[in-house]
């Protein structure tokens, strides 16, 4: 009888040990499009959530709707989120929602395109105003060293814009 008690003691810990942890700090992700590029960044966080089983990532695309967008986010806002990461649609559109999730004491990391204010944690992406004056600068420079050799009298240069109001479609950061 000793034994059974105590082999039974013994699965009932084992079991527990082997049960899966429920996640202490749940991540909200808004994402304005569903290109390659945020299916990237998905995939990768997905992927670095395999070395924190204590977090859980709860995604959401907006499809380039502003209201979607700021829905979600109100949502994640109401869920209790401990980190928010947002990829706005439209800078000025979606701030009021970013706001809303910042004044509630939301840690909101804002990724890839800005959002106008100051009312978020932190930014992570490009300077797109750089990085196009950056290769403005290097066509201009090649133009000029090709040109004696094969005397361009002429050339066209074609910007490829985003959607207005978004960051990367403004002139200035």
């Amino acid at each position: 009888m000793r034994n059974t008690i105590i082999s039974f003691l013994g699965l009932v810990v084992l079991l527990t040990a082997c049960s899966p942890r429920q996640p202490q700090y749940k991540i909200g992700v808004s994402q304005c499009l569903d290109d390659a590029w945020r299916q990237k960044m998905n995939y990768e966080m997905e992927r670095e959530l395999l070395l924190h089983p204590d977090m859980a990532i709860s995604r959401r695309i907006a499809y380039g709707s502003n209201e979607l967008q700021c829905a979600q986010i109100d949502s994640f806002i109401a869920e209790r989120v401990d980190l928010l990461i947002v990829s706005p649609n439209e800078a000025e559109q979606v701030k009021p929602a970013v706001t809303r999730a910042y004044r509630a004491g939301i840690p909101v990391i804002v990724a890839d395109r800005r959002v106008t204010g100051d009312e978020w944690t932190a930014f992570i992406g490009g300077d797109n105003y750089k990085v196009g004056t950056l290769m403005a600068e290097w066509v201009k420079e090649e133009l000029r060293i090709k040109n004696y050799e094969l005397k361009i009298t002429d050339f066209t240069v074609l910007e490829v814009a985003g959607l207005p109001g978004s960051t990367p479609a403004t002139a200035a950061p």
